[in-house]
């Protein structure tokens, strides 16, 4: 019977010798950038609805932490509404269009915002 194998390509020397105290540290300080972010709310329209401001501080992140050989910083809330008034693009917590027509942007952009501007940063201490 016909088989394949296959088989890991290893590097014979590390990819970057980069500190990971140097990665974690601007992994963190992206996170925090991420957090403040997503806690800032858009004007508010006109209206007799009086903003509580649970949304804005229940922003968390955890890490940055080892899972396998990755380095992660997670960043969410754990409020019921987060998805509907700043949630993804697209997807099972896709964020409404109310919200967004509102002002609001989806966790998603702030994301792809913070990490563009997080970049020459990072890519500065990986090439150390």
């Amino acid at each position: 019977m016909p088989s394949l194998r296959l088989i890991p390509i290893v590097p014979k020397r590390p990819v970057s010798t980069a500190s990971q105290a140097k990665v974690s540290a601007r992994l963190r300080k992206l996170g925090q950038d991420m957090v403040h972010a997503a806690a800032d709310y858009p004007t508010q329209q006109s209206t007799d609805y009086v903003r509580t401001g649970s949304l804005g501080k229940k922003w968390t992140m955890k890490g940055p932490s080892m899972q396998g050989s990755d380095l992660v910083v997670e960043v969410g809330n754990v409020m019921d509404y987060t998805g509907y008034v700043m949630g993804f693009k697209s997807g099972d917590f896709k964020q409404l269009d109310k919200f967004r027509d509102l002002g609001w942007r989806s966790i998603e952009e702030i994301a792809e915002e913070e990490i563009e501007r997080a970049m020459p940063s990072l890519q500065a201490v990986l090439q150390e």
